[in-house]
């Protein structure tokens, strides 16, 4: 769950509404740690746009990870502006062997249940929705720590934000 008030505020007049996806994404059975010779699957939903999508969050998390766990596999679901730029970027570093430009996905609740964990690589988002899809799909996410999600309590479980800037 997200808690987004204080632990002394009065609830007695607040009610709780559903997260308002009209994804039907059940929360899937509980992850295995994968081991070491598993494939890791991350899922990056996002719009492909300059404002949103922060090169430095994107490509150089994904060579770290890559150089930590070989058999690590990206899917990255989304369209916009700047796709042919991250397609020729993956294909630059030498990333597209891992990595997946799946482009604009209908069925975006597979992509959550194809995935260990969601990736949010954006460096303008406050409250995004395909965290709340994740967290909602039973799969952890990462992603900075801005906006309200700087704020968020959730089970650990679920949400790693880190600091703004960092990769």
């Amino acid at each position: 769950y997200i808690q987004l008030l204080p632990p002394d505020a009065d609830t007695s007049t607040l009610s709780v509404l559903p997260n308002s996806s009209s994804l039907d994404i059940a929360p899937s059975s509980a992850l295995a740690p994968a081991s070491e010779t598993d494939q890791y699957r991350l899922a990056i939903v996002s719009r492909l746009d300059v404002d949103k999508l922060s090169p430095h969050l994107l490509y150089e998390p994904l060579l770290r990870l890559r150089a930590s766990y070989p058999a690590l596999h990206v899917k990255i679901a989304g369209s916009g502006l700047a796709a042919d730029n991250v397609e020729r970027s993956l294909r630059e570093h030498g990333m597209d062997e891992f990595v997946e430009l799946l482009g604009w996905v209908d069925d975006i609740a597979s992509v959550y249940r194809w995935a260990d964990a969601t990736y949010l690589p954006s460096h303008s988002e406050t409250m995004p929705y395909a965290a709340l899809e994740s967290i909602a799909a039973g799969r952890p996410v990462v992603l900075p720590a801005l906006g309200r999600f700087a704020e968020v309590d959730v089970h650990e479980a679920f949400v790693l934000a880190f600091p703004p800037g960092d990769s």
